[in-house]
Order: C-alpha cells, then sequence, then structure tokens
C-alpha cells in the first residue's frame, strides 16, 4: 500500500512541477495547446488528431497566434497524418502558416466566428480540394492557398473585399471559382497558375483589379474571354498567357490595363468593346524598361477592334469623348481613316503608332495637342487635315508616314500652332507642299523635323512658292509660309509686328478683310486705345457711364476708351469729347504708349528732335520712346510730331513695347 500511494504521490509531484506538457497521446490521436511555445503556452486554444480518422479539431476562444518557424505549430511533426480539419465555432482567426505543408490535407471547415486568417495558412497544402470561406473573413491574404493544385472548389464569402497577391497562385486544379460583388479588389497574380517570375518568362494567369464583378475561371481556357462589367483596371500580367483565347471582351467599365496584362497572348484576333469613348481614354500603365506595350495593349495581338460586333474601318471619335490617351489605338491596323469629334482637346503620344492603314486624318477643330509618334508608321496617309485649334505638333508626330503613296501629299499647318517637334514629318518621302502659316512656330531640330538634312525651311516674301530639293530621295519639296495677307510680306518691315498681333492672345487686330490688314490705312484714335486694351489683356473696366458724348455705351470701343479713361491714359481732345474718327498723330501715339506704361521719367531731359522741346506735352513721352528703341523719328532731326500714324506703324510700335521683348 505505502508503495502504491508513493507512486501516486510522485505522479502528483511529475505534473506539479511539468505542468506545460500539453501534447498528449492516447489511442485515439494527439492534443495539446494551440499556443504552444515549448516550454510554455498561453489561452485556452486547443487541439486535437484522431489517428484513426485523421481529423483535427481545433476549438477555444482565444485568438491564434502565427507560426514562422519560432516556433512551428504543435502538430507539426504530425502535418502528414492531417486530412481533414474542423475548426468548431467560437475559434475567432487562424494563424498564418498554421497548416502550410500538410501534404495530405483534403478538406477544411471554417465556421462564422473566424473574421482572420492569416496568409500562407494553407501554403503547399496539395491534396486540398475543397474549402469554404465564411461570411466573417473580410479578405482572403497573400498565399493563402498557394501551391494547393488539387483545390478545384472554392467558395467566397460574401463579405470578402479583397483577394491579395498569389492567394490562389499554382492552384493548377481550379476549375471554378465564385466572387462575389463585394469583391473590389485583387491582387496581382491571384490566380496565377504557373509559379512566381522566372527567367524563362514563365507567366500565365495572373490577377484583375475589379469593382463588383463576377469571374469565372473556366473561361480562361476558352476561346472568347468575357472581362464582365465593373472591371476598373487589368493588373500586371492579369491575362497573360492565355494561348487559346481568340476573341477578347473589355467592357467600358474599364479604365487602366497594366504592364504585361496580356503578354504570351498570340492567339488574339479581335477585341471587342460596346463604349468607344471609354476606350479611347483607357489609360495603359507602362513603365520603361520593364515590359513593351505589345505586352500591354490587347490590339498588338489583334489588329482588329469591333464596337458592338462591327469592325472598326472609318473611326470617328464620338463628342462626349475628351481625349485619347496613349497608345488607345496603338497597331490598330484595321482602320484606315480618323476623325475626331468635337469634344477631344488633345491626342495622346503612340495614340495611332503603327495603323499603317490609315489614308485619311482629319484634326477635329478643339485640338489643342497631338502626341509624340501619334500617327507615326501610317504608310498610306495622303490627306491631314489639321484643326484651326491645333497648338503643338509632337517629336514624330507623322513621322515614316505615305511612304507607299504614288502621289506627293500636301500638309498645311494653320497659324495657331506654335510648336513643332523634332522630325514631326521627318521621313515623309513624297510631300508636294508644306505650308507654316505662323511665322513664330518653334520648329525642334530644324531641318531634321523634315527628315532632309540638307532642306532648309523657306518662308515666301511674295506670296508664290519657293522649291528646294531633297537630293538624297531626289524628290521636289516646296515650303511656303505666309502672313495671310496679300499686303504683307515677309521683307516688310511690319511683318514681324502684323504676325504678332493678329495671333496674339487676346487678339489685338484682324486684317481689314479676310486677306488685306491695310498697313497704310489711317489709325484713327479708338482703333490704337482698342489695340492698346487688347495688349493689356483686354480687362473690364472698372467704371461705367458716358465719360465722352461721342462714345456711346453700345460702341465696340466703349470698354477700351472706359479703360484708358479709368488708367488715365487720355482724357479726350476737349469739351468732353474723345475724338472718334480723327487720326491718331505720332505725339499721340507716344503718349498713349508712355501713359499706359506708368508714365516712366526718361533718363534725359534733352531732346534729340527738332520738333519737340521741352515744354511740348508730348516731350516726356517721346523721349521715353526714344530711349526705349520704340521709335527713332522720321529723319532730318524730326520726330514728325503731326504726321497721321498708319495701322502698320501702330502695330509696331505695339509690337516693340508689349511683343519683341
Amino acid at each position: 500500500m505505502k508503495r502504491i500511494l508513493a507512486f501516486m504521490l510522485c505522479a502528483v509531484l511529475l505534473c506539479t512541477f511539468l505542468p506545460h506538457i500539453t501534447m498528449l497521446a492516447s489511442a485515439e490521436g494527439y492534443s495539446g495547446y494551440v499556443n504552444d511555445y515549448g516550454d510554455y503556452h498561453t489561452g485556452n486554444l486547443r487541439w486535437s488528431l484522431n489517428r484513426d480518422t485523421h481529423t483535427m479539431r481545433i476549438y477555444g476562444t482565444d485568438e491564434m497566434i502565427g507560426f514562422n518557424g519560432h516556433p512551428n505549430p504543435p502538430w507539426y511533426g504530425k502535418r502528414d497524418q492531417i486530412w481533414y480539419i474542423v475548426i468548431e465555432e467560437g475559434v475567432p482567426n487562424i494563424g498564418f502558416r498554421a497548416f502550410e505543408g500538410c501534404s495530405n490535407l483534403r478538406s477544411v471547415s471554417i465556421p462564422d466566428s473566424v473574421i482572420k486568417i492569416g496568409y500562407n495558412a494553407f501554403a503547399d497544402c496539395t491534396k486540398l480540394e475543397e474549402v469554404t470561406i465564411p461570411n466573417s473573413v473580410p479578405y482572403i491574404v497573400s498565399g493563402l492557398f498557394y501551391n494547393c493544385s488539387s483545390l478545384s472548389n472554392f467558395s467566397i464569402g460574401n463579405n470578402v473585399t479583397r483577394i491579395e497577391r498569389d492567394a490562389f497562385a499554382k492552384c493548377t486544379a481550379l476549375t471554378s471559382i465564385d466572387i462575389p460583388g463585394s469583391v473590389t479588389l485583387i491582387e496581382e497574380h491571384a490566380f496565377y497558375n504557373s509559379g512566381y517570375y522566372n527567367n524563362s518568362n514563365n507567366w500565365k494567369n495572373g490577377a484583375l483589379y475589379l469593382d463588383n464583378w463576377l469571374i469565372d475561371v473556366d473561361n480562361i481556357a476558352t476561346e472568347s474571354f468575357e472581362i464582365e462589367r465593373g472591371t476598373i483596371g487589368i493588373a500586371a500580367f492579369a491575362c497573360a498567357g492565355m494561348s487559346n483565347v481568340k476573341n477578347l471582351v473589355i467592357p467600358n467599365s474599364v479604365k487602366y490595363v497594366c504592364d504585361g496584362a496580356f503578354y504570351d497572348c498570340p492567339g488574339i484576333s479581335g477585341v471587342y468593346i460596346s463604349d468607344l469613348a471609354a476606350w479611347c481614354e483607357l489609360k495603359y500603365q507602362h513603365y520603361a524598361g520593364v515590359f513593351n506595350i505589345e505586352d500591354t495593349n490587347p490590339l498588338c495581338h489583334a489588329q482588329k477592334l469591333y464596337l458592338n460586333n462591327n469592325l472598326i474601318t472609318e473611326l470617328t471619335i464620338p463628342d462626349n469623348t475628351t481625349k485619347i490617351s496613349d497608345y488607345a489605338f496603338y497597331n490598330c491596323r484595321t482602320l484606315t481613316s480618323v476623325k475626331t469629334g468635337n469634344g477631344v482637346t488633345s491626342i495622346g503620344d503612340y495614340a495611332f503608332y503603327s495603323c499603317f492603314n490609315i489614308k485619311q486624318v482629319t484634326i477635329g477643330e478643339n485640338v489643342k495637342s497631338i502626341g509624340e509618334s501619334a500617327f507615326q508608321e501610317n504608310g498610306t496617309l495622303s490627306i491631314i487635315n489639321l484643326g484651326n485649334s491645333v497648338e503643338s505638333i509632337k517629336k514624330n508626330a507623322f513621322a515614316d508616314c505615305a511612304m507607299g503613296n504614288a502621289e506627293p501629299i500636301e500638309i498645311s499647318v494653320p497659324k495657331s500652332v506654335n510648336y513643332i517637334g523634332e522630325g514631326a514629318f521627318s521621313t515623309i518621302m513624297k510631300i508636294r507642299i508644306l505650308t507654316i502659316y505662323n511665322p513664330y512656330c518653334t520648329i525642334d531640330g530644324g531641318s531634321t523635323t523634315l527628315g532632309w538634312s540638307d532642306f532648309t525651311l523657306l518662308r515666301s516674301s511674295s506670296g508664290s512658292t519657293t522649291e528646294t530639293y531633297a537630293r538624297t530621295y531626289g524628290y521636289a519639296f516646296e515650303a511656303i509660309n505666309l502672313s495671310g495677307f496679300v499686303d504683307v510680306h515677309e521683307n516688310d518691315y511690319y511683318f514681324n509686328p502684323v504676325m504678332w498681333a493678329v495671333n496674339h492672345d487676346p487678339q489685338i487686330t484682324a486684317g481689314v478683310d479676310a486677306t488685306h490688314f491695310g498697313p497704310n490705312n489711317d489709325c484713327t484714335r479708338e482703333q490704337i486705345v482698342t489695340f492698346l486694351w487688347a495688349a493689356n489683356g483686354k480687362p473690364e473696366p472698372a467704371t461705367t457711364g458716358e465719360a465722352f458724348s461721342d462714345v456711346p455705351k453700345d460702341a465696340w470701343y466703349y470698354k477700351p476708351v472706359m479703360w484708358a479713361v479709368q488708367h488715365e491714359i487720355t482724357s479726350g481732345v476737349s469739351g468732353g469729347v474723345f475724338g472718334v474718327g480723327q487720326p491718331c498723330t505720332r505725339a499721340q501715339a507716344m503718349t498713349f504708349l508712355w501713359a499706359a506704361k506708368g508714365k516712366p521719367e526718361p533718363e534725359s531731359t534733352v531732346s534729340p528732335f527738332n520738333d519737340v522741346s521741352s515744354g511740348d506735352w508730348f516731350c516726356k513721352p517721346i523721349l521715353w520712346a526714344a530711349e526705349n528703341g520704340v521709335t527713332a523719328g522720321i529723319g532730318d532731326g524730326l520726330f514728325g510730331v503731326n504726321n497721321t500714324c498708319t495701322r502698320a506703324q501702330i502695330i509696331t510700335f505695339l509690337y516693340k513695347v508689349y511683343g519683341a521683348g
């Protein structure tokens, strides 16, 4: 009896000194505390494994720790004996890497009490076939089912909002998966079935950025792949490796397509869209040095674009389109003509690059910018109509065009264009006439803009064309640059001032009619005040009323005159009269300009002109004008104070004060 009592006492003492031995073996299997750190444990979360049924139970209410090798989960050495896992109600989470490498695991039951599952929790469970994620879990974390190569059916709870990177990577047996409308984001490579990226470029299924979208990955293996309505973007390599897909349907909700989205998709023959405006504004997130646009834009594979099942050949951009994004129609070989709508203000870089079969381009009246290489490599292009609002034609915009034309083409560049980039018209081998109407247009690269090193851009001084030859290719080339007025020629002293005034924003003056400027016409007092007002930006006058009896409120010069009165530029001629219709003298013109500049004091008080004395009311204005190079007089020591100013003279004075610098 004493021996029995002694043995029982030893057992009690052993349990007292070793309270943290938590895994117990029995005929049924193994059990212990989940949060086991080797020499101690925390919480009430427990596990048990039945050796006969190969079923593991997790039960308790405390949160499960994560496992990264320090420690390993307490069942780590028994992983190959776990076939089924039942997480009981009350368990709040599953720790990261908790069941990683359980190579014989077949199924997992997860209750609604679980609100979080850690990354790689079931990674490399290669025999796992069935899992249901409860509604309580808000997102499926990175690598959760990585390399679960037997997983074929999967159900996601209705509260899941995100599927993270590599969540289902290498799940090669996955045939169906229902993604609820709650999902708004699927990260890169979430369904990537060929493992991580390696040097052999072995990409396959990637991921999709979504907004309330339902996906069935069965479609990936079919000939038609439809990206459902609601998708807002296609992530990097999302659709890469879909070698069987021939027809690709992209909804108008898609706004972004990232690098490599359609990498290694050689079978695509047609891209189908339902909204042309949405396609025009589609953005390609291309990062230099990573992959080429050919790996991103599906048109680079298909070369055919369908709008509501109709092949697009004659493209008319709708009026509700505000821009055409970079690469929008890159390599679309079925296009034969392009016309932009009234809403388009810019055409992006490479927008129609290498379309090749475009014969005619008509740029709408509101387009201000044509991007770099926008129409490059359109070999049959023979008609280019540029709208009157185009301000910038960027580098290589029309380079390498018209290569296949039998007849030389003509290009007319409107007055609105103030910049032409290097190579913009380079290697267009059969230009007959290039007309550039704005003499102040900046032309980067000089002759390289036209592609010929021995070509010098010339302007016409008489309205006749100036012809030069591109000896390298043997083609005749005519280049003209006209003012647009038959009475304004390039060798006239007022040529630059007139072009400045006509093209100024706001316009200082137009011609007296469509083809005449009227340089020798007398300039009246109301005309010079109006020119001066426009040169200062046409500000609204601060005062209203009738300052002069000859300036009615409905007159076209009313605002300019009231502005001039407000700024003490003029007080009229006498007796409440402004002097409408009276010719403006040279003395009056200098006084108007001097007053508009703030009436600065001249540096000298000695007049250089015989007809200007120190006591004259116009002395300071004329001395200031002479010192600042506005005018040197009429010769023979005279300023010509009472001489009438012509339109050409007034515009020249204004140009020297406001425009030449």
